[in-house]
């Protein structure tokens, strides 16, 4: 299996071990023995001051002021993201979420789909009128919503 790494950044201490980071392996029960899947699960508590490496980046982690960071990973990340480079049209701010991102694309999707769900509704709709002569509703219809609905509930299409 690939090697591959869950890292939990917690503000709180959540293993209560007063620990800045814990490194959780998978045990085979019966012998004891380390399960090779090279998984690694890492729990970081930000709560834990240290002056290690570690507590620097933790520190980073809360530091506003990119130039007041240690890693220069970390401030050049964060300056980009504070002078709006490489974020995406019509988003107010420039510290938008990832989640906030994909719910957008999510909302986007949601509509499109519902559009098209609409769409075929009334392409059946108006099938079905012109399969029994109601021109005359087609075009009532095609200009008030109200009956559109009514006309959609009539035909079990809504």
């Amino acid at each position: 299996m690939p090697e591959s790494y869950v890292i939990f950044i917690c503000a709180k201490d959540v293993l209560k071990e007063n620990k800045q980071i814990y490194h959780i392996s998978r045990i085979i029960q019966e012998s004891g023995k380390k399960f090779p899947d090279q998984a690694e699960i890492i729990y970081l508590n930000t709560s834990k001051d240290s002056e290690n490496e570690l507590g620097k980046l933790i520190e980073d982690f809360y530091t506003k002021d990119p130039k007041k960071m240690h890693s220069k990973v970390l401030a050049k990340r964060v300056a980009d993201l504070k002078e709006n480079k490489n974020i995406e049209k019509g988003e107010r701010d420039a510290m938008t979420t990832y989640y906030d991102r994909l719910k957008k694309q999510w909302e986007k999707e949601g509509m499109a789909k519902g559009k098209e769900e609409s769409e075929s509704k009334m392409a059946k709709l108006m099938g079905l009128l012109v399969r029994e002569g109601r021109i005359a509703d087609i075009e009532k219809a095609s200009e008030s919503p109200d009956y559109r609905k009514a006309l959609l509930q009539e035909f079990q299409l809504s």
